[in-house]
């Protein structure tokens, strides 16, 4: 490291970004609580280190100059950069980590989350990490609360959803998730390999909600794309209570592909388009990950893709 550069001071640098997203020295000085002489002190100081102008400053505004523009993502990348090394530091001082609340639907309960769950473990295990780990399945009942809500509210830390819905939350896909046709065990079409939407048409079906609408309209969309608008037996129900439909006969459904042993239900290939409906990991925004939680984050967006028949 220059030794000259052992004279820039946090607090200089911390200051300048404020002026810089602020647009204001006033407003940098509100946002840390001190007074707008310290805030164009410290700036001045760094100007003076660099021999550059960093903002042109008029009456009602202050922009950045071209040299300001250049320095400000280098600024913000170390303290990024800063702030990961403490992160490292304080996992390796404390190895034995808090707990994370994962929160999931249904619809992944039999399939995604047992092996998403296994390899955060094995990994926490090589890391030599001790992990809290909490699922929390969101239900469907009269008060509904999905993933995204429980996301948002604190009552998870991050959770594992089919698709991004709110501003305020992040997402990155983790997998996919292959969908089939479930049909009673003694059903004529039961011992096929495979099957297309157009032979089972004149079938009854219902539809699984899942934790919000969206599921529910993407199993509609699946036959809007191939022209056909299929014969709704009912609303759609809570997961077991499907199952228990189709055990009795009673109708067919599309579902998330997973071990149904037991249940006297066929799971058949779906042939279809849109029949791998993608995973995404997702986290708030509205509020900073605790350090375990963080980690595990970091943990399963590095992993292979969740569905891809990939075992560590």
């Amino acid at each position: 490291m220059d030794v000259q550069t052992t004279k820039l001071k946090l607090q200089q640098l911390a200051y300048f970004l404020d002026v810089a997203e602020t647009g204001s020295f006033t407003r940098a000085a509100e946002k840390n609580y001190t007074s707008q002489s310290n805030i164009s002190y410290a700036v001045k100081e760094l100007e003076r280190y660099l021999e550059v102008p960093l903002f042109i400053r008029r009456v009602n505004e202050v922009v950045l100059t071209k040299y300001g523009e250049a320095f400000c993502p280098c600024v913000q990348a170390a303290f990024e950069k800063l702030e990961q090394g403490c992160e490292t530091i304080q996992q390796m001082s404390d190895p034995i980590s808090g707990e994370v609340k994962i929160g999931f639907s249904y619809i992944f309960s039999l399939s995604i989350i047992p092996e998403l769950f296994r390899r955060i473990y094995v990994k926490a295990q090589k890391d030599e990490r001790t992990l809290d780990l909490h699922s929390i399945m969101a239900h469907i009942n009269e008060n509904v609360q999905c993933v995204e809500d429980m996301i948002l509210s604190g009552v998870c830390d991050i959770g594992v959803t089919c698709v991004r819905v709110r501003d305020e939350i992040a997402s990155a896909p983790i997998g996919e998730q292959e969908l089939v046709l479930l049909l009673p065990e003694r059903h004529p079409l039961a011992k096929k390999k495979r099957l297309s939407l157009e032979e089972v048409k004149e079938e009854p079906f219902i539809l699984l909600n899942g934790d919000t609408e969206i599921t529910g309209s993407y199993y509609m969309r699946m036959f809007e794309t191939v022209g056909i608008a299929p014969k709704l037996a009912a609303e759609g129900k809570d997961w077991l209570s499907l199952l228990v439909e189709i055990s009795s006969g009673k109708c067919l459904t599309i579902a998330p592909k997973s071990n149904l042993q037991g249940y006297h239900i066929a799971s058949v290939e779906l042939e279809h388009p849109m029949k791998m409906r993608p995973i995404h990991l997702a986290w708030p925004l509205n509020r900073k990950l605790s350090a375990s939680a963080n980690y595990v984050r970091q943990l399963i967006l590095a992993m292979p893709m969740l569905g891809a028949g990939v075992s560590d």
